[in-house]
C-alpha cells in the first residue's frame, strides 16, 4: 500500500473511532455545545487510550487551542493562552498552509493583539482560498480600515 492509502484508512478509522465515542457518550445532542463534546470525547477517549496530539484530529486540535485561549482568557493564564492555544494554531496552519479554521482565528487574534499587518496577509490568503466568501471579505476590509488603506 502507499503512503496516502493507509494516511486514508488512519483518518477514517480516526473518524469512525471518534464518532463512535461521541455518539456513545451522548454528544449526538444538539443542543451540546464544542467545548462539551471535546470534553466528552477526551473522558471517552480516556477510557481507551490517552489522548495525545497524534490521535486528535485536526478539527479537534483546533478546537482545543480556542478553548486553550478562552480558558486563558478567563483565568488571565497567559502561558495556557499562547502555548496551547495560539502556538498549537500555528502549528496547525504549518502543518497545513491551507487550513482555513486555523488562518481565520489566527487573524481574528492578530487583529486582537494590534497586528494589523499580519491579520491582512492571513485576511489575503483566506480571500485566495475562497475568493467569494462574505465573511472574509468583510474581514479584510475591517483590517485595511485599521490600517487606513480604505
Amino acid at each position: 500500500m502507499t503512503k496516502n492509502t493507509l494516511l486514508l484508512i488512519a483518518v477514517f478509522l480516526g473518524t469512525f473511532s471518534l464518532a463512535f465515542i461521541l455518539t456513545n457518550k451522548g454528544c449526538n445532542k444538539a443542543s451540546m455545545d464544542k467545548s462539551e463534546a471535546i470534553e466528552s470525547a477526551d473522558k471517552g477517549l480516556h477510557q481507551d487510550h490517552e489522548i495525545t496530539e497524534d490521535n486528535l484530529s485536526v478539527d479537534a486540535r483546533i478546537d482545543q487551542a480556542l478553548a486553550n485561549i478562552k480558558e486563558g482568557r478567563e483565568t488571565n493564564d497567559f502561558n495556557l493562552m499562547m502555548q496551547n492555544g495560539v502556538f498549537k494554531l500555528r502549528e496547525i496552519e504549518a502543518e497545513d498552509s491551507n487550513n482555513l479554521r486555523a488562518i481565520y482565528h489566527l487573524t481574528l487574534l492578530s487583529m486582537e493583539s494590534g497586528q494589523f499587518e499580519k491579520a491582512k496577509n492571513r485576511s489575503k490568503k483566506l480571500l485566495l482560498l475562497q475568493p467569494s466568501n462574505e465573511e472574509y471579505q468583510k474581514l479584510h476590509d475591517e483590517i485595511l480600515q485599521k490600517l487606513g488603506e480604505k
